[in-house]
């Protein structure tokens, strides 16, 4: 039965037909405005139940059922076999005690799977462990255990919450084992997220949140402790109390951010292990600990592991604080036989308070020596009572192994008999030590010891004394090398911090390990840092904030190691010294998307040839955009080249970048090569330089190119710009140059008078397009010499070849403006309509419409041509041109013909241009847009078009021809704003909507175009597109001015498609804005968002009928991951079309559809409702998203989110108008 409806009027009773804006305060998105839809996905399945089990692949929280755990141990579980493949699901807390019954009951699970698929809380609990029994006296007992394997689902959000043992009492009095696993013995725990936990088991001697004790060959992986506080008497972890009874296997991925202290033996991690009488021990590896561990009434406390017998410690960090009253370790208190520690870091605060108390930045103490640490690393402070030291506290044996350990924390003791040890503060015998550095304060009281590394056998006579080998410290700015029985000091070295690390590498038998970086030497997989020695330091890796990520001792080093994206910055002046491996003719190769940024110093490219080679992607989704910025590229080689592009999809761009080559021959500052037949695009702006000496070539190509030349860029050579023909390699054809922005292309002929006269501009090929606007062109020559603008050589036999000249350029020559070998001035063209010339401009090079004209002071240009009147009489312009500079940058120029028809051509400051053409009438025939590669670069840009009222019939409305340049594609679209005009004061019209026009005439709404505040349409665009702007909202008869969504919900929905009525049998449609919506209507809507795509493959969910108005939708949607089906008992999924779509499932679905749309969705917010503990864990995140991105706000008048009820359609319209203005913002 549904729910009595809520009162949504609010304040919307005045809401009229005019278009208000959609505010936060619009009675609520997603707030349901009719009756409540009762839907079976908050039921639990039971085996022969047809409720839904599971929404979108994650089950409904705790409590949401009413069903009673069956008592019989088939009816435990929701469903599952018990396999791997269909483990029993337990999906309520009810299951989950039931779970816990059977096996205190004596059931292990032995090779079961379980799998908890909801989230659960405890905190109403007293929580009795699964597997209860603990060790009676000494002897370990496993009568009652967990063996099997439990997935705790974290994965799919699934959180175990509020575990405590509040009232709970131990069948063993004294010795009690607690967690939420008590026993288990070989099993695998996995997966598992436990949150709020609250143990204080003052009588605990095996005491951890996720397992008390464990036994023989466990599997812990992928567990994380996210707050709370754990107590215990002995063995206590913020993960597991002991791994005993000869534990061996693993616990890795595991973090650790709750409090764990206790009376003995407590650790993040582990709280104690013991290992096989045969040998091994359990591997504690990739483990993390945040919480704080330990305290001054606690016995032995560490970071990772408390210690114990025969551990394996591997690439752990600990980074909450750790104290004792005894022996303290950030990562292991105290080590017995066999304990290996490899990899692992501290960086937290260790002090020991006791009178005898050790404390190790690592090991705490070697309590049975052969400690054997690695690789390891201190950064915290380590203070001890009786010995301290940066990696080993003490040891109570001999035999101790270190190698490439590092400490760089405050080291100090407060007995005045106490030693004090940057590594190790002592030993009873020996201690091998190698390869170490310690670079932290030692600090002790009057009549204490200090050792900058270390030295054994302090306390007993007769000791073998110590084995330091290769290790090194730095005290008062100073690096000395320590002696070899650690007495201080050591002698000092005169090594830069490159040559230490090179130096602590060989002796530590590593590479790259250690690294001068963050102002000293440091290991370098450990701690973060880029090498910055300025002895050798030659570049930086940064990311695409400018941090520092990394430092390299060479360039070539730092461009084989960057990542696309990244930058290359130089800190020094570079000269290539080593052949790059694949072709030796050169010293550097690029390929990969990064810039190369010179910070202004020279890249001298050496002995070799060819200098820097670059080379593209595979495909054009696969380009690589290359930078060269603020660098100077020099090449002195006879015949050589600065830079040479090798094929493959390349963009290439030289910003404020010199490239110079000074050898003799036919050497090239810049070549396209490498037999590439697609465009590569080219960008030299922002006064860079490309020059050669006289018989080079500025720039030379043998593919086809799109280029830009801008920014007061200057091109110099024997030819500026050379397009070579098809029989070098692709050939050069279809190229297409803009010279714009007070560019110079300059070519220089060094030759006798009469000999090898060339050109500023060669073409060898055909169909090349070369404007120059507001630009140079220089052809000058030595002596009697000659030389010409533009050269259309012999080779260029195909002709189609295009030089337009535009308004403010000069053109400067020594010799023919143009020249044309074996006549082929017939198949090329020189079109000037613009620009001033040293010489006549030939009438044949005028372009149509335009005549030679003498400018007076030896400049000479072109002008309009004049025409009679048709009627005869005195002649008169034919044409009237206007130009205007417009304050923001941009220019409007306006052409009248005689008869009063006009072309006006707005350009704006960053180049995109419009043509509108108005009949004599003033009625605009025809409108074109161009947009600039900058605003395309840019993502964004605004026609520059005068704002017009939209019509309401798209056959009538005008199209506007938007071009695009080739940069722009599905993949890197731009965002196109077309100006709307509305009266001052009104509102924006949400109605307005964008057509797309195709070659046939077939027009088609564009349905992800949004209206922005000031009432203009928005809408992206992947390439060259017609489009006409319409009002094209649809009147629905039932919706009343007192509906809520009146006015701009409606209209944007109808517009676009969204909603598009239900029939009704008078003919008419309805909006129905209070009907529910069902999972097949959504999913069809984001369907039609995307203009109905066909799916790659005709699968779909079983339960989807073929002929559902949803079933493409379906289809369409799984295969891109935004639905994932529900899950039934007997494992299959279901798409349940029909069932309502709730809230909460509205904002799965467009989290996941913003990220196939390639959104942004990493925004996150408080889901503060007073209904926010009834949003589904499945749902939290994407809720979360929701709420952050404006598109959920609750209820107006209970301000609720109601997340598990039915969504209606105007609520489904509202949330989805939201998110395509979203898209936008």
């Amino acid at each position: 039965m549904s729910a009595p409806e809520k009162d949504r009027s609010c304040s919307m009773v005045n809401k009229m037909r005019t278009r208000a804006v959609v505010t936060a305060g619009l009675c609520a998105a997603l707030t349901l405005t009719g009756a409540s839809v009762a839907i079976a996905e908050t039921a639990i399945v039971q085996p022969g139940d047809g409720a839904l089990a599971n929404q979108e692949g994650d089950a409904p929280s705790a409590g949401e059922s009413t069903n009673d755990a069956a008592s019989s141990s088939d009816a435990v579980f929701a469903s599952g076999e018990g396999t791997e493949q269909s483990p029993y699901i337990v999906s309520t807390l009810e299951q989950f005690k039931a779970f816990r019954d059977s096996v205190n009951a004596g059931d292990s699970y032995a090779g079961k799977h379980v799998k908890l698929a909801a989230s659960v809380d405890l905190s109403g609990e007293a929580w009795v462990p699964i597997g209860e029994q603990a060790r009676p006296g000494a002897a370990a007992s496993y009568t009652h255990y967990f063996a099997g394997t439990f997935d705790g689902g974290a994965t799919a959000g699934v959180v175990i919450k509020g575990l405590n043992n509040n009232g709970y009492s131990a069948q063993y009095v004294g010795e009690q084992t607690y967690g939420l696993f008590g026993v288990v013995k070989g099993a695998t725990i996995k997966n598992v997220a436990l949150e709020n936990v609250s143990i204080n088991a003052s009588a605990g001697d095996s005491v951890g949140a996720l397992v008390g004790q464990s036994g023989g060959a466990i599997n812990i992986d992928s567990v994380e402790i996210r707050s709370g506080s754990i107590f215990g008497a002995d063995g206590t972890g913020g993960v597991i109390g002991r791994a005993y009874d000869g534990a061996t296997g693993s616990v890795k991925n595991c973090v650790n951010k709750a409090t764990v202290t206790g009376g003995t033996k407590a650790a993040g991690i582990v709280g104690w292990t013991s290992a096989p009488s045969d040998g091994g021990g359990v591997v504690i590896e990739n483990c993390f600990n945040y919480g704080a561990i330990g305290g001054k009434d606690t016995a032995y406390a560490s970071g990772i592991v408390g210690g114990g017998a025969g551990p394996i410690v591997k690439n752990n960090k600990n980074h909450g604080s750790v104290e004792s009253s005894t022996v303290s370790g950030g990562v292991v208190a105290s080590g017995y036989a066999g304990l290996k520690v490899e990899g692992c870091f501290n960086d937290a605060s260790i002090s020991s308070i006791g009178e005898s108390g050790f404390a190790g930045g690592v090991l705490g103490s070697g309590a049975s020596g052969g400690a054997q640490i690695s690789g390891c690393a201190n950064t915290g402070a380590v203070a001890g009572a009786k010995a301290a030291g940066g990696i080993i506290g003490g040891s109570e044996s001999s035999g101790d192994f270190i190698t490439n350990g590092y400490n760089a924390g405050k080291i100090s003791v407060s007995n005045s008999d106490g030693t004090a040890a940057g590594i190790y503060a002592g030993n009873n015998s020996s201690c091998s030590v190698k390869a170490c550095y310690n670079d932290g304060a030692v600090d002790a009281p009057a009549g204490a010891t200090t050792y900058q590394i270390g030295k054994s056998g302090y306390w007993f006579s007769g000791a073998t004394g110590s084995m330091n080998q290769s290790c090194y410290y730095r005290q008062g700015g100073e690096i000395y090398l320590a002696a070899a029985d650690g007495k201080d000091p050591g002698t000092k070295q005169e090594l830069t911090r490159t040559e230490l690390a090179n130096a602590l590498n060989t002796a530590g038998g590593v590479s790259n390990y250690w690294q001068a970086q963050n102002g000293t030497v440091q290991p370098d997989s450990l701690i973060a840092g880029a090498m910055d020695d300025e002895s050798v330091l030659e570049a930086q890796i940064l990311d695409a904030s400018g941090n520092v990520i990394e430092g390299y001792p060479s360039l070539a080093a730092a461009v084989d190691a960057a990542q696309d994206g990244q930058t290359v910055k130089l800190t020094k002046g570079v000269t290539l010294s080593t052949a790059y491996a694949d072709d030796s003719r050169y010293g550097l190769n690029i390929d990969k998307a990064i810039t190369l940024d010179g910070a202004g110093l020279t890249v001298d490219c050496g002995a070799f040839a060819r200098g820097i080679r670059v080379a593209g992607g595979g495909s054009a989704e696969e380009t690589k955009k290359v930078v060269f910025k603020d660098i100077v590229i020099v090449n002195k080689v006879n015949g050589g080249r600065c830079v040479d592009t090798r094929g493959g999809y390349l963009d290439v761009t030289f910003n404020k970048a010199v490239i110079r080559e000074t050898g003799t021959g036919n050497t090239s500052a810049l070549v396209i090569g490498g037999n590439h037949p697609d465009l590569t695009s080219i960008h030299i702006t922002n006064e860079s330089a490309l020059t050669t000496g006289d018989a080079g070539y500025a720039f030379m190509s043998f593919n086809p190119v799109e280029m830009t030349i801008d920014g007061k860029s200057r091109l110099h050579g024997y030819a500026a710009l050379y397009f070579k023909g098809v029989d070098s390699s692709a050939g050069s054809k279809g190229s297409r140059v803009e010279v714009s922005g007070g560019a110079t292309l300059e070519s220089v002929n060094p030759h006798p008078a009469g000999q090898n006269s060339f050109g500023t501009v060669v073409f060898e090929d055909g169909d090349i397009n070369v404007s120059v606007k507001d630009a140079n062109i220089i052809a000058s020559a030595t002596g009697a010499s000659t030389q010409s603008a533009i050269l259309f050589s012999s080779y260029g036999r195909q002709g189609g070849n295009v030089v337009k000249i535009f308004d403010g350029s000069n053109v400067e020559v020594k010799g023919e403006l143009a020249s044309f070998a074996d006549e082929n001035d017939q198949i090329n063209t020189v079109e000037v309509s613009g620009g001033t010339f040293n010489v006549p401009v030939d009438e044949k090079y005028c372009a149509e419409g335009y005549r030679p004209v003498d400018l007076g002071d030896g400049k000479y240009g072109v002008e309009k041509e004049y025409v009679p009147p048709s009627g005869g009489g005195t002649t008169t312009p034919s044409d009237k041109t206007e130009v205007e500079k417009n304050p923001d940058g941009s220019t409007t120029t306006t052409v009248t013909k005689p008869d009063g028809s006009q072309t006006i051509t707005h350009e704006t400051a960053t180049g995109t241009e419009s043509v509108v053409k108005k009949d004599k009438d003033g009625n605009v025939t025809s409108t074109e847009v161009s947009v600039s590669k900058k605003d395309a670069e840019s993502g964004k840009v605004e026609l520059p078009l005068a704002a017009a009222e939209p019509g309401s019939d798209v056959d009538k409305a005008p199209a506007v021809e938007v071009k695009a340049p080739s940069s722009v594609t599905a993949d890197k679209p731009v965002q196109v704003t077309v100006p709307v005009a509305k009266d001052e004061g009104d509102e924006p019209n949400y109605g307005v909507v964008v057509f797309a026009v195709d070659a046939e005439g077939n027009e088609t709404v564009i349905p992800k175009c949004a209206v922005d505040d000031d009432g203009n349409v928005v809408f992206e665009a992947t390439g060259d597109v017609t489009i006409k702007v319409v009002d094209n909202a649809k009147e629905m008869p039932d919706v009343k001015e007192t509906d809520w969504f009146a006015g701009d919900v409606v209209d944007f929905a109808t517009a676009r498609g969204i909603v598009n009525g239900v029939d009704m049998p008078d003919g008419t449609k309805q909006f129905q804005g209070y009907g529910k919506t069902s999972r097949g209507m959504f999913v069809a809507m984001l369907h039609n968002l995307e203009s109905n795509p066909e799916a790659a493959s005709d699968a779909s969910l079983p339960d989807v009928p073929e002929n559902a108005f949803y079933a493409d939708a379906a289809a369409w949607a799984l295969e891109e991951g935004i639905l994932s089906g529900v899950d039934m008992p007997d494992g299959t999924k279901e798409f349940q079309g029909e069932s309502a779509v709730t809230r909460e499932q509205v904002a799965v679905f467009l989290m996941r559809y913003a990220d196939h749309l390639g959104m942004d969705v990493s925004k996150r917010a408080e889901i503060d409702f007073p209904d926010a503990g009834e949003v589904s864990s499945y749902a939290e995140d994407a809720m979360s998203w929701a709420v952050a991105s404006g598109l959920f706000t609750g209820d107006d008048v209970t301000g609720e989110l109601n997340p598990a009820d039915g969504a209606a359609r105007a609520e489904v319209a509202t949330v989805l108008m939201r998110f395509i203005n979203l898209m936008y913002a």
